[in-house]
């Protein structure tokens, strides 16, 4: 085999190995079965951990971990006659840890899939398919002829993996930056469905104390 064909081959596998890009799939909050937090100063705070995972976004679970936030979905009532701050009025434990609310919005840079990384599938764009048959002209008869699939398939999969990794992107942003509740304002008798981001991989369950 021409030691060209191999490499373009052997790259070809190792693309196509790499990986595709993940849609994103709805989390569902309104519908997740709630924990409610201890000592919570009065205020029905309920919360479920790791809603990355049990959506099965695997992509934005694994980078996560990776860089140690924790995501949970979070349900609170204000049950008092004046305005609640998640961020200002109230703190929040895991054992014997104060945790930090992150802003979700900060942590998307560090998330988010690459769409530009799907470029390199372009690279399959030199990869042909040689295929055996007999053709003669007047300087005699070949059995030999290549087949361009990499044009066809090369900004197929790049395009196609773009698309889906930046509609991911924006639906994981909407979702989750769109619901946070670390800087919400809650009014009197108000209640609140949204997430909530820690610095923190803590399996302690959440408390939340006044200020």
């Amino acid at each position: 085999m021409n030691p060209r064909f191999a490499a373009l081959g052997a790259l070809a596998i190792a693309l196509l190995l790499a990986g595709c890009a993940s849609a994103f799939k709805p989390v569902h909050r309104e519908a997740l079965d709630y924990v409610p937090a201890a000592d919570s100063a009065g205020l029905p705070l309920q919360y479920r951990v790791d809603v990355l995972d049990e959506s099965s976004n695997v992509h934005y679970a694994e980078m996560a971990r990776l860089y140690g936030f924790r995501f949970m979905a979070v349900k609170v009532t204000n049950t008092r006659d004046r305005p609640l701050s998640l961020k200002t009025d109230v703190t929040y434990h895991a054992g014997d840890r104060t945790l930090r609310p992150l802003s979700i919005d900060s942590t998307l840079p560090l998330l988010r899939q690459k769409t530009g990384a799907y470029a390199f599938y372009l690279l399959l764009m030199p990869v042909n398919v040689q295929k055996k048959e007999l053709k003669c002209d007047g300087y005699g008869c070949g059995e030999s002829a290549f087949i361009p699939v990499g044009l066809i398939l090369g900004p197929v999969f790049a395009l196609w993996n773009m698309a889906v990794s930046s509609g991911a992107n924006n639906a994981f942003a909407e979702e989750f930056a769109g619901n946070d509740l670390s800087g919400k304002v809650l009014r009197p008798g108000e209640r609140a469905t949204g997430y909530l981001a820690f610095h923190d991989t803590a399996t302690a369950p959440l408390s939340i104390r006044p200020r």
